[in-house]
């Protein structure tokens, strides 16, 4: 990490470019390689920076924003080692939730509770983490993502997460394999053809990464599987059949519950892979430079999270491990290729 010259704006050097973040609002910038010299030379007088340093209006909360009045349409408790109580009281959200987090559902009593509820006469949420109010106006779009990742941040403790990872993990062998990307990459698909092949199964969407910026952890949520992929994913997971359809927007979803892993210990990443389906083109793998990884971690839906807000966490996990690009065509091949990418880390 360098200095910026300005108190709000951190930069720090990925590969050829230099990213910039500011703590207080969560703006992020990557300047490449021609952008970062000049950035050394006029530091944070380059006009490219001015959008991360003009005003920023934090996210408000709504005052008299109360937590709601009776019995939750969802009352469970989740952990993997920590755990936490989780009240929804929007019935559509609390069966979302519920058929998201079945997988890591114990009997065991908490101490620590998440509530989440419409606030009234609105059509936006409110979350309150033991009866303090996190955060308020979050729209149908966010809720879900929002809670869960309140849930896997809480989770984490006391390895609080540094980002959240948008991605699946597996581990193979000693090590963890990430695939990230954009949702509809073939990412869920490819999680579930590695597990049926030997793979231990870690998460799904939502991925914490540890301050050390080279260890994750697990956060094994039921793996969504959208509509185009119900049969690839049946055919190794019958139990997939048997799951309700969500709505997500206008796309059918089905959560596959998995089995969780043996601990909640946070696991080395051996590769980081951005897998693309493309019918008709062959099996093609190509490596990636951390500055080309560090941006499509972000374009994918990664966030910088947790107390100590910092952007170094993330740019040591895209430095000095494999990145790859995998562009296949059929799941057999790119699982083939992952399994023979770990074992030689």
């Amino acid at each position: 990490m360098s200095a910026s010259g300005h108190p709000l704006l951190e930069a720090t050097r990925v590969g050829e470019a230099l990213c910039l973040f500011r703590p207080d609002s969560g703006a992020l910038a990557l300047l490449n390689r021609a952008g970062r010299e000049r950035f050394e030379v006029l530091g944070a007088d380059l006009p490219e920076v001015a959008p991360l340093l003009g005003s920023f209006t934090a996210e408000a909360t709504r005052a008299g924003c109360s937590l709601p009045a009776g019995p939750a349409a969802l009352d469970m408790t989740v952990g993997l080692g920590s755990r936490i109580r989780l009240q929804c009281h929007e019935p559509w959200l609390a069966t979302l939730l519920g058929a998201v987090l079945a997988p890591m559902q114990t009997g065991i009593v908490s101490d620590t509770n998440l509530v989440v509820a419409r606030e009234p006469g609105t059509d936006s949420f409110a979350i309150w983490h033991d009866a303090a109010l996190v955060v308020s106006g979050i729209g149908f779009a966010d809720i879900r993502r929002r809670v869960l990742v309140e849930i896997a941040t809480a989770l984490a403790a006391p390895h609080l997460p540094a980002a959240i990872l948008h991605g699946c993990a597996v581990r193979i062998g000693g090590g963890a394999v990430l695939l990230a990307g954009r949702s509809g990459a073939g990412k869920s698909t490819l999680t579930a053809a590695l597990v049926a092949a030997g793979a231990e199964y870690l998460g799904d969407d939502l991925i914490p990464l540890c301050a050390n910026g080279s260890h994750i952890l697990p956060f094994a949520t039921a793996l969504s599987v959208k509509a185009g992929a119900w049969d690839a994913v049946a055919r190794d997971f019958l139990a997939l059949e048997r799951q309700p359809v969500h709505q997500r927007g206008n796309i059918g979803v089905r959560y596959l519950p998995l089995p969780v892993p043996a601990d909640a210990a946070p696991v080395a990443v051996r590769a980081i892979i951005f897998p693309s389906f493309e019918p008709g083109a062959a099996l093609a793998i190509r490596a990636l430079a951390p500055e080309e990884g560090f941006a499509l971690l972000v374009d994918a839906g990664s966030e910088i999270a947790g107390g100590n807000l910092s952007a170094w966490p993330l740019v040591r996990f895209v430095t000095g491990k494999p990145l790859i690009h995998l562009n296949y065509e059929t799941t057999r091949g790119a699982c083939d290729a992952i399994f023979a990418l770990a074992a030689v880390q």
